[in-house]
């Protein structure tokens, strides 16, 4: 915890400032800021609030996590056959790369008479992590495809499988190409996608006049309710979308102020 003691003028300001975890959507280290509460009285008096701020800022959101990014929202599956050929497509939600040998795994038990398990995942809000495996099929044709779709769909923390029992029938290049890329994009169109935003943990502490004034601002943002701790003046905490952290900041000047 941290106090900033002093204004511009020599005198004391008596804002509070402590780091809160951000919470939704983005991980990492975070950096803190505070609102100033100015006051023109020469003895010192608690200010009408106190408010905790954790932006994040550049050391600890990329710019992916800035703008929010797109994960599936379920597992999604799909079938496609060509030429007596069939291929087993299953997308899913990853968090590491261990789901993504989980998800072969799952594929390879699933299907014991596949001749191949291709794949592709991409890992982090901005794919910073991107792999994928023709397992055996010709260098492009299987796992580049099903990359293909992923980067379309502009999906990340996602891996997709797909397992192909073989035919009979040589499919040839572009044959595979379509094929992989046919059954990866409709299990990609079955898991869905959600957009994930991210938000700071804002902490206000507020006398109880403002108390009322300030529950209604979260409710016009359409926040989430906010936890409350009651003392000698209230404080309440709020996950605020990075996006609103700026406007919310300035209306609790404002309320403070009039």
């Amino acid at each position: 915890m941290h106090w900033d003691r002093r204004r511009p003028g020599g005198l004391p300001l008596g804002a509070r400032v402590s780091a809160l975890a951000h919470a939704v959507a983005v991980s990492g280290a975070a950096g803190t800021a505070a609102v100033p509460v100015d006051t023109s009285a020469k003895k010192w008096r608690a200010p009408p609030f106190m408010l905790a701020v954790d932006r994040g800022g550049a050391r600890g959101y990329t710019q992916a996590m800035m703008v929010g990014y797109n994960v599936p929202a379920r597992v999604g599956e799909a079938v496609l056959e060509t030429k007596g050929s069939r291929f087993y497509a299953r997308a899913a939600p990853i968090e590491g790369e261990q789901d993504v040998q989980a998800l072969l795994a799952t594929a390879r038990a699933a299907h014991p008479d596949a001749n191949h398990h291709a794949y592709a995942y991409r890992l982090g809000a901005a794919g910073e992590v991107a792999r994928f495996s023709d397992d055996g099929e010709p260098g492009g044709t299987a796992g580049r495809p099903i990359m293909e779709n992923l980067l379309r769909a502009e999906l990340v923390n996602i891996a997709v499988v797909v397992s192909r029992h073989f035919g009979g029938t040589l499919l040839g290049a572009g044959g595979l190409v379509r094929a992989y890329g046919g059954a990866a994009a409709e299990a990609v169109r079955a898991a869905g996608a959600i957009r994930m935003r991210p938000h700071t943990r804002l902490r206000v502490t507020v006398d109880y006049g403002l108390l009322g004034a300030l529950e209604q601002e979260v409710r016009r943002l359409g926040l989430r309710p906010p936890e409350m701790a009651y003392g000698e003046r209230v404080t309440l905490t709020a996950l605020v979308p990075a996006d609103d952290v700026a406007p919310f900041q300035a209306r609790v000047r404002d309320l403070s102020s009039g």
